[in-house]
């Protein structure tokens, strides 16, 4: 759940609230019986329950204040004035604007005073870059439309700039870590799971999508008939992944269609055997996650199920880029429209970098450690 670590979102939860849910917690309560107490999701209260048991203490917005008035005032003209109807987008400038007024309450604040300094010093409460431009982004906005219409002489957001999104560097899997997660898996539906995406290189709705008659173990195939961008895919299976699917299919009871359904331990007896939904499988991979990479959290929070598919195309595509008729089948197996996809999930090893650059001395002289060749 994001949220900046001093505030918490009103419209999810409220002082009140909030001191029953740390009363039920300390008298023993789990995250289940906390929802069903105070109302809310179990994955919401698991979250809060969380944020209290690592000593959150939060703050609250304060809507009443004279300069958040103000200010939501104008969002409301804002919005009619740029005719915003969709309602998540309201709810999201509401929630982005009362934390901004509930500030310059704080600090005693006028709007026409409001400089860069103090919105970028605002900003320091939410966690990531990422969380940050989202804000960033709206508030340039709403302040050029306020210096436009006269409501404010100058517009502060002029000296900030939004900057680029954040991109992690993803590794990928070594082979110790696909054993790591091979040995941590508890239940058939974990081994299926981590197979379909490590040998097919499919992405997680992918592969929920994949029904029965959709494998052909005969043949070695499995038909994919829609994936990103429309497209129909015919994979061919290593022997690896038939004897896994062989296994799941003996162990697993299925009443639907589809392949991956859920175990036979399921909580809801009306699910067990039926169609795993994303967020299920979110669950059951974080879990088997955190069981393999129990001994190095910096790992396990730099990998997710997105981490298979640039270990396939990296694992299966060190020989393509060398022949331009492989490597355009290569990016018809994957289904992708734009060549461009294969550098970005192409990820060179150090050691295969190290090589190149040998090839490269070899053929061209010897390169000193300023990069100049002599």
């Amino acid at each position: 759940m994001k949220m900046g670590p001093e505030v918490i979102p009103r419209e999810s939860m409220t002082p009140k609230k909030w001191d029953e849910l740390c009363r039920l917690a300390d008298s023993g309560y789990g995250y289940r019986r906390l929802g069903k107490a105070l109302k809310m999701k179990p994955e919401t209260a698991r979250d809060y329950l969380h944020l209290h048991q690592a000593g959150f203490v939060p703050s609250w917005p304060k809507p009443d204040g004279p300069n958040t008035k103000k200010i939501v005032s104008l969002l409301q003209a804002y919005f009619m004035d740029r005719h915003i109807t969709k309602k998540h987008t309201i709810i999201a400038y509401t929630q982005y604007t009362q934390r901004l007024g509930a500030y310059m309450d704080e600090n005693n604040i006028e709007l026409s005073a409001i400089t860069h300094t103090h919105i970028l010093t605002m900003m320091q409460r939410y966690r990531t870059q990422n969380y940050r431009r989202l804000y960033l982004r709206f508030y340039k906005q709403f302040f050029y439309w306020l210096a436009y219409w006269g409501h404010i002489q100058h517009n502060p957001t002029i000296e900030i700039s939004v900057g680029r999104e954040e991109r992690v560097p993803i590794k990928i899997f070594s082979d110790i870590e696909i054993r790591k997660i091979y040995a941590a898996c508890q239940t058939p539906i974990e081994k299926i799971l981590i197979s379909l995406y490590y040998y097919t290189g499919l992405r997680r709705r992918e592969v929920l999508d994949i029904k029965l008659e959709h494998i052909d173990l005969a043949k070695r195939l499995l038909y994919v008939p829609y994936v990103k961008g429309g497209k129909r895919l015919t994979k061919p299976m290593p022997e690896a992944l038939i004897s896994e699917i062989r296994d799941y299919l003996s162990k697993t009871e299925i009443l639907c269609p589809y392949l991956l359904v859920n175990p036979r331990d399921h909580f809801y007896v009306t699910k067990r055997g039926m169609h795993l939904s994303v967020e299920r499988v979110g669950n059951i991979i974080g879990a088997l996650f955190d069981r393999a990479f129990s001994d190095d959290s910096r790992r396990r929070s730099e990998v997710s199920i997105h981490t298979f598919r640039h270990t396939y195309v990296t694992l299966n595509a060190k020989n393509v880029a060398t022949s331009i008729s492989h490597r355009r089948a290569f990016i018809s197996h994957m289904g992708w429209s734009d060549e461009k996809m294969l550098d970005k999930y192409l990820h060179i090893e150090t050691e295969s970098e190290n090589l190149a650059m040998e090839h490269i001395d070899k053929t061209f002289g010897v390169i000193d450690k300023g990069g100049v060749g002599k």
